[in-house]
């Protein structure tokens, strides 16, 4: 009997690890197919396969850019049916303007029904006062109307120069050469002159190339060129002038109109020569760099008594 069960065994063991080579030699063949079939395929079929590869790839990152919105602004849609009439509204953002100062720019009173309040109409109205630069709104249940805001950052003053230097008012300049609201007169900033004739709430490329010089006039350490007469002006290039661009302060430095920052660098060059350093403790003289390796210096009081060249090649 335990010999007829021992037989009966090994049969199931053997009919089993027949199976398993059977399934072995069937993948095999069918890997083998794949290969082949693989080599087979055309061009066309071939670059059928890397552009479906590539759309699945694209659409599984456009899937993961619309999970990414902002929670509080599927949140703000999906609540429309629990909002009420506008009892609050929530102000982030703000330094420069007042919390009742952005309230206004909304142009939202409250008692307003909330569902019937255009969040990109807010913003729009918001973006139209001059210190904000963005704005996002939100309605959120059941009685809030949530308001953020990006304020411009002055980066520098504009000045009037044809009005004299005690009594000429000053506007600001942001970051990307937009002009805006008129300064308050204590801003510790770098100044600007010129440009009478430019809009109030543009964008200007003359200021945003302005503001590549000053930062060009940090970088190489010059902002001390002001002295005892105050923080250095940068004037802008005037019509018909063929100074260009002009630094004032205990020197006068003519640019002109192109090749700045190679000026800027020989400026620096000079400034550190000795030649240059024993004409700083005199009258006040005017450096114009207009013309090729070569500075001229002229004494301004007397600008005729005094013309030297100096070469730049030396």
């Amino acid at each position: 009997m335990s010999r007829s069960i021992r037989n009966g065994r090994s049969s199931r063991r053997s009919t089993q690890r027949q199976r398993i080579e059977a399934l072995g030699k069937q993948r095999k063949h069918w890997e083998k197919e794949q290969r082949k079939r693989r080599r087979e395929l055309s061009p066309h079929a071939r670059e059928f396969i890397r552009m479906r590869a590539a759309l699945i790839f694209l659409l599984s990152l456009a899937a993961g850019v619309a999970l990414a919105i902002p929670i509080e602004k599927q949140l703000g849609r999906w609540a429309q049916d629990g909002l009420g009439t506008l009892q609050k509204i929530s102000i982030q953002g703000n330094s420069q303007l007042s919390f009742d100062e952005v309230a206004l720019a909304t142009g939202i009173q409250p008692g307003r029904a909330l569902a019937d309040v255009d969040p990109l109409l807010v913003e729009s109205r918001l973006r139209r006062e001059p210190w904000i630069r963005d704005a996002s709104v939100l309605t959120l249940p059941p009685s809030t109307l949530l308001v953020r805001v990006e304020e411009r950052k002055p980066r520098a003053l504009l000045l009037d120069s044809e009005i004299p230097p005690t009594i000429r008012a000053a506007r600001l300049v942001d970051s990307s050469g937009f002009l805006f609201a008129s300064a308050l007169g204590d801003e510790d900033l770098p100044r600007l002159v010129g440009g009478e004739n430019l809009a109030l709430n543009h964008e200007h490329e003359s200021l945003n190339m302005a503001l590549g010089l000053l930062e060009n006039l940090e970088e190489l350490d010059l902002e001390a060129l002001g002295g005892s007469r105050g923080p250095i002006e940068l004037w802008l290039p005037r019509a018909g002038s063929s100074e260009g661009w002009v630094l004032r302060g205990n020197l006068e430095i003519i640019l002109g109109h192109d090749h700045l920052m190679g000026r800027l660098r020989r400026l620096s060059d000079l400034l550190d020569s000795g030649k240059i350093r024993a004409l700083r403790g005199e009258e006040r003289f005017q450096i114009d760099l207009r013309f090729a390796d070569q500075a001229v210096l002229r004494n301004l009081p007397e600008e005729e008594r005094s013309r030297e060249s100096i070469s730049q090649r030396s």
